[in-house]
């Protein structure tokens, strides 16, 4: 936090662009040319968390209340990870809460908190401990593609069974299940 006492130095402050009071909501990252790696660890650092959860599975997670800062941090996992998100606000707080995990949150880890960088060292120890982490013998890796649902699906699952809509639709049961529930509170 900064705090300036001296009305003329405030304002100068804001005469250049720097918004007072609370920026939780409207911040974005520069417009400029920066070291995207380096911001987004400056980030997580202050508004991340890194570890594992309790399955002992690596995760990265940023949360932000800020529309654009949510959709440049998914810009870049995408282009790390090669795996697309889709950004959503949590019912509770409303606000974005980002998350990886696995093998992805051992390539984010592995760019954003390189030997010998500027970060918190509890974040940095972590981070290390996130990229030496290996996935047991017998788990299975599932790669998909995470696909959306469309109006036609919504309006299909809701006149037929699991079972048919499965077979039909292409999806587990599971998603059937879970896209029923979410449909629930709409």
């Amino acid at each position: 936090m900064l705090r300036v006492y001296d009305k003329r130095f405030r304002d100068e402050l804001v005469s250049l662009g720097m918004i007072s009071g609370s920026k939780s909501s409207c911040i974005a990252p520069p417009s400029s040319l920066f070291s995207r790696a380096d911001y987004f660890r400056g980030l997580l650092d202050a508004d991340g968390s890194l570890g594992f959860t309790s399955k002992s599975f690596p995760f990265l997670s940023l949360v932000s209340a800020s529309e654009a800062m949510a959709g440049a941090y998914l810009q870049y996992v995408e282009e790390v990870t090669g795996k697309m998100k889709s950004p959503s606000r949590n019912k509770r707080d409303g606000v974005f809460n980002v998350i990886v995990y696995k093998e992805d949150a051992q390539a984010l880890a592995s760019t954003l908190y390189p030997k010998g960088c500027v970060a918190l060292p509890r974040k940095q120890a972590a981070a290390d401990q996130i990229m030496a982490w290996r996935r047991p013998d017998g788990m299975r890796k599932i790669d998909f593609e995470k696909r959306a649902w469309t109006p036609r699906e919504d309006s299909y699952i809701k006149m037929h069974t699991i079972d048919e809509s499965s077979l039909v639709l292409q999806r587990t049961r599971q998603s059937i299940k879970m896209r029923l529930w979410r449909l629930r509170d709409q």
